[in-house]
């Protein structure tokens, strides 16, 4: 009993001070009713109900519109060993690709990038140094993809590292230039390691997008050259943290401090495509999304490869991909390399019409009555007595109507009233009626 009367001055207080007590779920008052009357009256009793603002669902709007004017697209492309097939379709199919662009979307930009392996890849000290094994490309000296002439090798802090030869009998100067081309990639020379942990060698960003025109972007896009690798995870979740930052520090503190040159009014794309998995030991996947949204910035990434259009492998491994495209409201698709430009061309129509609008509005519901249970001996009627009438009614407002109960056959029932307010939700209460016949 004090319970419920400390809870009565609380309820009374609100009132005084000019507010009412919240609604928490949808009610009806009275909730029940009983009456007993003779066989052939009618008894009437006029209730309220009141609707919960969460029974009533808000109408959502979505609109897929264009909100932009303007676009930046950076062409981000792994440059490393398998990538051959990929490049070369990009690069046969660029310029139709940029100009299809450019007569659709209007004010647009573009911008060109590459990345290689990870900062941190084969990452380890020797001597006060931080070194990096060279990558194997084979035994043997005689064919374009094996370089150099292996000749010795040992293991530093367990892992093997390798001796080549750049001057072995028969190489030439085609040995020379290889070397030259690999020093100018991934380090100079220390006591036969190599350093790879440059953050402007995994991450190189070769056309800014603000002033990148059709022809700047192309001869960018022509010195892209597979190369290298090391090992199959690469830079791809570094790169796209530096494209997404302009070069900005990651949480480890390593940045390549490559500006993107984004416009701030631009809608901004990353057109992401590469075939292996990233390392995530210099930027996770969580870092990498983060980045990516802070900055406005919408990834499509396309999983290329010569052999298979897998959704689970490449880039896409254990989602990688998807999951970045899925939380910068992205597409994520995997294609055959041949078919590289023309998945491009149809991904960022997606990834635009992906900007969409959305517009929420206070829904309205129209009342029903109706009786559950044993009305056998009953006629039931229910009439909305509100001046508002029964229909439209917003979640917080409260309706009242009237049910009569007529006797026609002596018994006693059990009854709900019932009032629906949408397919899945109601409120109710409990009726008793003893129809009798006087002595």
């Amino acid at each position: 009993m004090k319970r419920k009367n400390i809870f009565n001055v609380a309820v009374g207080i609100s009132y005084l001070l000019g507010f009412s007590p919240a609604v928490f779920a949808g009610s009806l008052s009275p909730a029940n009713y009983e009456a007993r009357m003779t066989l052939g009256k009618t008894t009437s009793v006029e209730k309220t109900v009141t609707v919960a603002p969460s029974d009533v669902p808000d109408i959502v709007t979505t609109s897929t519109t264009t909100v932009n004017n303007k676009y930046d697209i950076l062409f981000l492309a792994d440059n490393t060993g398998s990538m051959g097939n990929a490049i070369s379709n990009v690069q046969t199919n660029a310029r139709s690709l940029l100009q299809k662009l450019s007569t659709t979307y209007g004010d647009i930009q573009f911008g060109v990038a590459r990345y290689y392996g990870d900062p941190k890849e084969y990452d380890f000290e020797y001597g006060g140094k931080k070194v990096v094994q060279v990558p194997k490309f084979g035994t043997t000296t005689n064919t374009l993809t094996r370089r150099w002439k292996l000749t010795s090798s040992s293991v530093v802090n367990g892992k093997t590292v390798y001796n080549y030869d750049y001057t072995v009998s028969g190489m030439g100067t085609t040995a020379t230039t290889q070397k030259q081309t690999y020093e100018q990639n991934y380090g100079s020379e220390i006591n036969y390691y190599y350093q790879l942990n440059s953050p402007t060698i995994a991450y190189q960003l070769q056309d800014t997008v603000n002033g990148g025109t059709v022809d700047s972007a192309i001869a960018a896009i022509n010195t892209w050259s597979a190369f290298g690798g090391g090992d199959l995870p690469e830079a791809n979740l570094f790169a796209l943290h530096q494209a997404a930052t302009s070069g900005g520090a990651t949480s480890g503190g390593i940045s390549s401090g490559q500006n993107t040159n984004w416009r701030s009014d631009a809608k901004k794309i990353i057109v992401w495509f590469g075939d292996a998995s990233s390392h995530e030991m210099t930027v996770n996947k969580a870092e990498a999304i983060k980045a990516l949204n802070d900055n406005g910035i919408t990834v499509v990434a396309i999983n290329a490869s010569n052999t298979t259009d897998s959704l689970t492998t490449g880039i896409n491994t254990n989602s990688q991909a998807s999951d970045i495209a899925s939380a910068t409201k992205g597409v994520f698709a995997a294609v055959y390399s041949s078919n590289l430009t023309d998945s491009m061309l149809s991904m960022i129509g997606d990834a635009v019409k992906n900007i969409t609008t959305e517009t929420r509005t206070p829904g309205k519901v129209n009342l029903a009555f109706t009786s559950e249970g044993d009305t056998s001996g009953l006629k039931v009627t229910y009439t909305c007595t509100d001046s508002k009438g029964c229909n439209n009614v917003s979640g917080g407002e409260s309706r009242t109507f009237k049910m009569d109960v007529q006797g026609d056959k002596v018994g006693t029932y059990n009854f709900k009233t019932v009032v629906k307010i949408t397919d899945t939700t109601n409120v109710s209460g409990n009726n008793k009626i003893d129809v009798y016949t006087p002595d």
